[in-house]
C-alpha cells in the first residue's frame, strides 16, 4: 500500500516478517508506546511507513 505522496506503508505481517518477530509483539510495542516510531492508522488499518523502518534499521547497525 501506499500513501498519496507514494510512500510505502508496511502491513503488521509484512514488518513483522521482515524483523523475524510475532505480530503480538508489534502490537504490544504500539499499546505501550515503547515502539520505536509512531505507526499510520488507515481507518482501522494499522500501516507503518517503510522509511521510518529504514531509519530505524540503519541506526541500530
Amino acid at each position: 500500500m501506499t500513501t498519496k505522496n507514494g510512500e510505502l506503508l508496511l502491513t503488521p505481517e509484512e514488518l513483522a516478517e521482515r524483523w523475524q518477530i510475532s505480530t503480538q509483539t508489534l502490537y504490544n510495542w504500539r499499546c505501550q508506546k515503547t515502539g520505536f516510531f509512531k505507526c499510520v492508522k488507515i481507518g482501522s488499518k494499522t500501516r507503518y511507513r517503510l522509511s521510518d523502518v529504514k531509519d530505524y534499521e540503519s541506526r541500530k547497525q
